[in-house]
């Protein structure tokens, strides 16, 4: 379609990268963190949303 913006397929990628890369990062956090504090399945879960969206304010 002409008139329609596409965006290019490379910026996809990068952005669906840094998602994974974000995604990694937060996982290994939270089980570094989320395992040491006692709290179980919970803790890491509330840990790895914390840093995930920290992760995502600094553009990660």
């Amino acid at each position: 379609m002409p008139g329609r913006m596409s965006v290019p397929f490379t910026f996809k990628k990068k952005i669906a990268m840094r998602k994974i890369i974000r995604a990694l990062l937060a996982g290994w956090g939270a089980k570094k963190l989320g395992g040491k504090t006692g709290c179980g399945c919970l803790g890491t879960i509330v840990v790895f949303i914390i840093l995930w969206w920290l992760l995502s304010n600094l553009g990660i």
